[in-house]
């Protein structure tokens, strides 16, 4: 269960009555802001409240869009596909390899402390990427005061982070993998350019 929070010019559209109190969310994301944007077509805007995930919905017809959105959440974002089902019918570009060739890449794990300013750590990978070299990097991430994990990966210079999912009964261990080149690695500089 969850409560989506409208404004009044979306409620007047969808014509569903306002509920006098919200109701504690038990799903994983939590609940949701709705908005109508007036825009051609009409759109509905509706935020999650722990993700800050966008949804843009055509708001015609007006009417269906409270049946509409509880399935929306979930097919965007895969919930309940069972992808993992038919693997076996979708080969991957490793299949029939015998071995995959690692022996010119290395790696290195880097525990962090939680994270204060996320800015300052996506300028601190992107900067590695430079100066020692880093291919890539990936890894799940405590920032403090916020209940998710958040999730970085990089390629080169570009970084890219969100709030994947609350950690629940997890620890909260900030774990970084950083991937370069065989003899580019150096672990000392890396923690040094992470500020660890």
């Amino acid at each position: 269960m969850y409560t989506v929070h409208c404004t009044k010019k979306l409620l007047d559209r969808v014509k569903v009555p306002a509920m006098s109190a919200a109701q504690p969310p038990t799903t994983v994301l939590g609940n949701w802001y709705a908005t109508a944007l007036l825009w051609k077509p009409q759109v509905a805007l509706i935020v999650n409240e722990r993700t800050l995930l966008p949804l843009l919905m055509p708001l015609a017809s007006a009417s269906s869009l409270v049946k509409r959105f509880t399935y929306w959440p979930q097919l965007i974002l895969g919930l309940n596909a069972a992808a993992e089902d038919d693997l076996a019918a979708r080969p991957s570009h490793h299949d029939g390899e015998e071995e995959h060739e690692r022996d010119d890449f290395a790696s290195v794990v880097i525990d962090l402390p939680e994270v204060a300013d996320i800015d300052v750590l996506v300028a601190s990978i992107a900067r590695l990427a430079r100066e020692q070299n880093v291919l890539r990097a990936k890894g799940y991430l405590a920032v403090k005061g916020k209940p998710m994990r958040l999730l970085v990966q990089s390629v080169g210079e570009r970084v890219r982070h969100q709030f994947d999912k609350p950690w629940g009964t997890s620890p909260r261990q900030s774990k970084l993998v950083v991937i370069g080149e065989q003899g580019d690695i150096n672990e000392g500089a890396i923690r040094a350019g992470l500020g660890v």
